[in-house]
């Protein structure tokens, strides 16, 4: 749709001045308003920044206001007619599609968090995964990792063809290393808890279900009537 034309009328030299006044503040307006906007970020997480584009031009297409503005006095004057973006529908538009408006400050200070919260989180699992590997290389446990894997992806062919009945020995560093891996488990759950929240009921769940059939499959070999052929 083309735009109304402007209408204008000759103005005194008296009133070009102040008109040029009004022209030279608009800028400082603008810049006001544009660092103003850039204080703060329409935010929705798990979204595509092509996401946001569409979902912003769609908003601003139904923002879109026309508006009238005209100047008079006794000099002359002149009138407009132009389309702006009204900001309280723009916003009302994001917000309804699940945008919140948030201070920029406030978002680097969240991202910082998560960053030492994720470096924290290695931190805490690079620790427990060197326990458990101490666990593995002690000496009074050798009896029964020489039966099965630290891990379960090291399981050899030769321990998973081995046939014996489990010994004494066997038996007594079996018990000692279940008690080491309840340990290990629990600082594993209580390290998701801290920091996957938004995880945990469901990943400790897992966990807790893998455990149980676990814990039956050592009671069975404990006693002698585990067969994993």
């Amino acid at each position: 749709m083309r735009k109304p034309p402007l209408i204008s009328m000759p103005l005194s030299c008296s009133a070009m001045r102040m008109v040029k006044r009004f022209i030279a503040a608009v800028p400082a307006l603008l810049v006001l308003f544009g660092c103003a906007a850039q204080q703060k970020v329409w935010v929705k997480p798990g979204l595509t920044q092509e996401q946001f584009a569409k979902d912003r031009y769609s908003c601003m297409q139904q923002s879109q206001q026309r508006v009238s503005a005209a100047f008079v006095n006794e000099y002359g004057g002149s009138s407009s007619n132009h389309v702006i973006t009204n900001a309280n529908l723009f916003s009302a538009c994001m917000s309804a599609q699940g945008y919140t408006l948030q201070q920029k400050a406030s978002l680097a200070e969240q991202a910082a968090q998560q960053a030492a919260t994720k470096d924290q989180a290695k931190a805490a699992i690079e620790s427990i995964n060197s326990e458990m590997v101490e666990v593995c290389a002690r000496e009074d446990l050798r009896p029964y990792y020489s039966k099965t894997s630290c891990k379960a992806e090291d399981t050899t062919l030769a321990q998973m063809a081995d046939r014996s009945r489990i010994t004494n020995d066997e038996k007594v560093a079996m018990n000692e290393a279940r008690v080491e891996v309840k340990r290990i488990n629990k600082e594993v759950e209580d390290a998701i808890r801290q920091y996957s929240p938004q995880v945990a009921s469901s990943t400790i769940a897992r966990r807790e279900q893998a455990s149980a059939e676990q814990d039956k499959n050592n009671e069975d070999f404990y006693e002698g009537s585990y067969h994993p052929w």
